[in-house]
C-alpha cells in the first residue's frame, strides 16, 4: 500500500493548468484535479481508506468492522460515473504499444522497459509542465497522461504499482468520449 500512497500523494501535486482542466471537463475526470478543494473528498481521506483497505478481502476493516463498499458508495465519494460503458480496453501485443503511443502523440519511452504494454507511472508525471502556448487539439496527449497516471495511481492501481495497462489507451483515443465509461465501476475491479 506504500506506493498507492505515493501515487496518490503524487497525484495530489499534479494539478493540471486552466486549458487542461477545460479539456477535461466533461470526462468524468475532471473532478480529480479538484480532490482537494471539493468538500466531498481530500487526498488524505483517500490515504486513510487505503491504509484500511486489505485488498485480499476487498473491503475496509474500520475498528472490528468490516466494510464493503458499493457502486453508489463509489459514484458518492469519487463523482465518477457507475452506469455507463463497461471499461474493457483493448489488449495490445508488445510490439504494437509504441505504434499506439505515437499515434496518441505519446512518446514510446513512457513505455516499461520490460514489459512492452505498461506504461511507467513516474514516466507519466512529465506531462506535468508543459508549453501553455498549445491549442486545443494540442493539449489531448496530455489530457492522456493525466488520465491515464490518475487510472494507473488511483481508479486500478496495479499490483506492482509502477506501471499501467496500456489497453486503456483504446478508451482514451477520442478525449471526448472518455465521460462515456463507468469509471466509478472500474474502481471496485
Amino acid at each position: 500500500m506504500y506506493k498507492s500512497r505515493t501515487h496518490l500523494r503524487l497525484l495530489k501535486e499534479w494539478q493540471p493548468v486552466d486549458t487542461v482542466i477545460q479539456r477535461l471537463e466533461g470526462t468524468g475526470f475532471e473532478l480529480v484535479h479538484r480532490i482537494n478543494t471539493d468538500y466531498r473528498t481530500t487526498i488524505d481521506f483517500l490515504l486513510a481508506l487505503v491504509d484500511h483497505y486489505l485488498v485480499d478481502m476487498s473491503c475496509f476493516i474500520i475498528g472490528d468492522q468490516r466494510i464493503t463498499p458499493m457502486l453508489d458508495d463509489v459514484a458518492r465519494i469519487t463523482g465518477f460515473s457507475i452506469d455507463d460503458l463497461l471499461v474493457i480496453g483493448q489488449d495490445y501485443k508488445a510490439d504494437e504499444c509504441p505504434g499506439i503511443y505515437s499515434e496518441l502523440l505519446l512518446s514510446p519511452r513512457l513505455l516499461h522497459p520490460k514489459n512492452r504494454c505498461d506504461v511507467i507511472l513516474k514516466e507519466l508525471q512529465s506531462f506535468k509542465d508543459f508549453p501553455s502556448v498549445l491549442v486545443r487539439t494540442g493539449l489531448d496527449p496530455y489530457v492522456r497522461a493525466y488520465v491515464l497516471y490518475v487510472i494507473g495511481c488511483f481508479l486500478t492501481p496495479p499490483r506492482d504499482h509502477s506501471s499501467v495497462s496500456c489497453m486503456y489507451l483504446s478508451l482514451l483515443r477520442d478525449v471526448d468520449a472518455i465521460r462515456n465509461y463507468a469509471w466509478g465501476a472500474a474502481l471496485l475491479c
